[in-house]
């Protein structure tokens, strides 16, 4: 009685773990498949660039130009 128990166990056991892979394939051939879709969309998206906006300076919000670079930073009222 107790063999034949662990035996059905067993059988079961190993029915079950084949199942979960299956599972587990079907999972990730359609996670592979959306991803490809994902980035096929997203290749399909053309950047959109407003060419007058090429032209003009770059400012950050607070004024500050992002073309020119800082050749030496000078504080006020500090000596070495």
């Amino acid at each position: 009685m107790y063999e034949s128990q662990a035996a059905e166990y067993k059988f079961d056991l190993e029915r079950v773990s084949h199942e979960l892979n299956d599972a587990k394939k079907k999972y990730f051939v359609q996670k592979r498949r959306e991803q490809k879709e994902k980035e096929r969309a997203q290749e399909a998206l053309e950047p959109v660039v407003n060419e007058t906006s090429l032209n003009k300076p770059r400012f950050t919000g607070g004024g500050f130009n992002m073309a020119a670079i800082p050749t030496k930073v000078q504080t006020v009222g500090y000596q070495v």
